[in-house]
């Protein structure tokens, strides 16, 4: 644990942290710019929860960004322990179990706090500034408990908690990267390329994923938001499995190459 909280003080102190925020923020207020002409043209009496659904699914162009900044908060903190000939120090003075778990899930909680912060941010904003719903107001059946009953803490903390998992998996994805290959372009822009592949190929949208889109895509015929919230976090819970897990096999050679 001590482990854990000096590599979490170190990734939290850096530079690229702070610039992830600002990227992440940067890429919700493009969205939401892009939302606004698209609510002033068809919906001019929008409500913020209309503009959100909007922007969390297939309607903004820039959710696509998102992994990006997950990624450059902490991403590429293996490949700056090799440059700075540090991993040998490290590796050495732990077991490899743990030295393997801080290297993976210390750029995952960094990531899942920067996507959490820009969707706080992103709801926060637009709570006080429009109103929430109306009833013309386009929503999935199974939030209507939350938004009719006006609980609004459980919906910024259903929403944020997935975003968090999604931040966890595409530093994930980062780390896996940065077990075979030391260019910091491949390892920040492999998640975005990877998950727009996917949706591509599949029509399954990853990023951005919120409850809404979960139900479309996975014809989730219910009215029960904790049924729709556990598929969406075993669907992210499961890409974080399947990245530690590739994670270990790779990272096991690349540690023994590097020393």
């Amino acid at each position: 644990m001590q482990y854990m909280k000096v590599e979490l003080a170190r990734g939290l102190r850096a530079p690229k942290f702070l610039l992830a925020i600002l990227i992440c923020l940067g890429i919700y207020i493009l969205g939401e710019g892009y939302q606004g002409w698209i609510s002033i043209i068809l919906h001019p009496s929008t409500t913020w929860i209309h503009r959100h659904n909007g922007f969390m699914m297939e309607f903004n162009p820039f959710r696509s960004l998102l992994p990006f900044p997950a990624v450059l908060a902490a991403g590429s903190m293996l490949v700056e322990d090799w440059e700075h000939h540090s991993l040998y120090f490290q590796s050495t003075r732990c077991s490899f179990n743990t030295y393997c778990n801080v290297k993976f899930f210390t750029p995952c909680i960094i990531g899942g706090i920067v996507l959490t912060i820009g969707v706080l941010c992103y709801l926060g904003t637009m709570a006080f500034s429009v109103p929430a719903y109306n009833d013309g107001t386009y929503y999935e059946p199974f939030m209507e408990p939350i938004i009719l009953n006006h609980q609004w803490g459980l919906y910024f903390l259903y929403f944020a908690s997935l975003q968090f998992l999604l931040g966890a998996v595409c530093a994930g994805m980062g780390c896996i990267i940065a077990t075979l290959t030391v260019r910091r372009g491949m390892i920040y822009l492999f998640p975005m390329l990877f998950f727009s592949m996917l949706e591509i190929a599949t029509k399954i949208t990853i990023v951005g994923l919120s409850g809404a889109q979960s139900s479309i895509v996975f014809r989730l015929e219910t009215d029960s938001p904790g049924l729709v919230y556990c598929v969406i976090a075993g669907i992210l819970l499961a890409f974080i499995l399947v990245s530690y897990i590739l994670f270990r096999t790779l990272f096991r050679k690349r540690v023994i190459e590097w020393q």
